[in-house]
């Protein structure tokens, strides 16, 4: 199970996640404009010197773990692991580093 972490220290990048959020997450490959379900500012993910974060930032629809019943809570830092997937409207998304 994914568990809330202390507030992430050293921030070093915000991308953010959404209906709009234009041309950075699209280099990454993900495209979300044409899901109905995806707030237009659904996320941030937050990298750090030692970790990588995910935020739902207050979405419409809310941000699911690995595509089952666990909503995460709105505007607290989950810390990424290699794989996790996360249902954001129809969307998956699966974090690889």
């Amino acid at each position: 199970l994914v568990e809330p972490q202390p507030k992430s220290e050293n921030k070093q990048v915000g991308v953010k996640i959404g209906r709009s959020t234009g041309k950075i997450i699209k280099q990454l490959g993900v495209s979300l404009e044409k899901d109905d379900e995806v707030s237009t500012k659904h996320a941030i993910i937050i990298k750090t010197n030692s970790a990588f974060y995910y935020v739902d930032t207050g979405s419409s629809n809310g941000t699911y773990f690995n595509s089952n019943d666990t909503k995460l809570d709105d505007f607290t830092e989950y810390e990424i692991h290699n794989g996790m997937r996360l249902q954001l409207g129809k969307s998956l998304l699966q974090f690889e580093y």
